[in-house]
């Protein structure tokens, strides 16, 4: 606990007299209570949530299931969907389809793949069904969302060269 009002740090930004208001009601309220950052509520179950992003963060290329990420992260299957609503809003296939997608946003706009190589790459076992879920989270197909953000690079200015000769040929 901050037993003096020197061992504040330095707030250029707001001044020391605004960071003094800050800190003095909380140093007061933490020295009166026997709290311990570990009390917080839900501490637990954000450090669980914290663990369930970072799988599927980390796994999201694979196929996962409530079970297989319960089964990796010793937490039971209920529990996952449970913090996936409290924390995320959202549904463990809901999450894991938005990172897949923003994968394949990534991908798209800065390789030149094949949509089937970019589905493969982003865990979906066919590309019928991840241009399906593509096209309803963004919008668009991902060939059509390739054309519109596609970083400009050499690719880009090869293929309107070789559009440019084609047309002289002709």
């Amino acid at each position: 606990m901050l037993t003096d009002i020197s061992q504040l740090p330095e707030y250029p930004a707001l001044g020391r007299s605004e960071a003094e208001v800050f800190w003095r009601p909380t140093d007061r309220w933490l020295t009166q209570t026997d709290f311990h950052p570990t009390q917080l509520p839900h501490a637990k179950a954000r450090a669980s949530w914290i663990k369930v992003l970072h799988y599927l963060n980390d796994f999201y290329h694979l196929p996962i299931t409530h079970q297989t990420a319960a089964t990796e992260l010793q937490l039971s299957p209920n529990r996952i969907y449970v913090l996936c609503r409290e924390f995320g809003r959202k549904g463990v296939q809901q999450l894991l389809e938005e990172k897949r997608i923003e994968q394949a946003k990534h991908y798209l706009a800065n390789l030149d793949l094949k949509i089937e190589a970019v589905a493969t790459l982003c865990g979906y076992t066919g590309a019928t069904y991840f241009i399906r879920t593509f096209r309803k989270l963004t919008g668009q197909s991902p060939g059509q969302w390739r054309l519109h953000h596609a970083a400009s690079d050499s690719r880009d200015t090869s293929k309107s060269l070789r559009c440019k000769i084609t047309d002289k040929d002709l």
